[in-house]
């Protein structure tokens, strides 16, 4: 489930690159783009228009979905 994020007047989030991401995750930017067209993987924020726009992560939303996905073991 997305939670959706209101900043106020004058706050912007970190902002993370596809490259920055996939560093973060250890996956390449190409899984990234995999993960997008096939609608998983963290949110991330579309900001140029057309197939090949620009995509960047807000960093809070990277690190929510790592702990969305941690395994504790049994």
């Amino acid at each position: 489930m997305s939670k959706q994020m209101v900043y106020g007047r004058g706050e912007t989030p970190d902002l993370l690159t596809a490259k920055e991401t996939g560093k973060k995750l250890r996956r390449t930017e190409k899984t990234l783009a995999n993960w997008r067209s096939g609608g998983v993987g963290p949110a991330y924020v579309k900001v140029s228009p057309g197939r090949s726009g620009r995509v960047l992560y807000i960093a809070a939303d990277v690190d929510r979905w790592i702990q969305e996905h941690r395994v504790e073991a049994a």
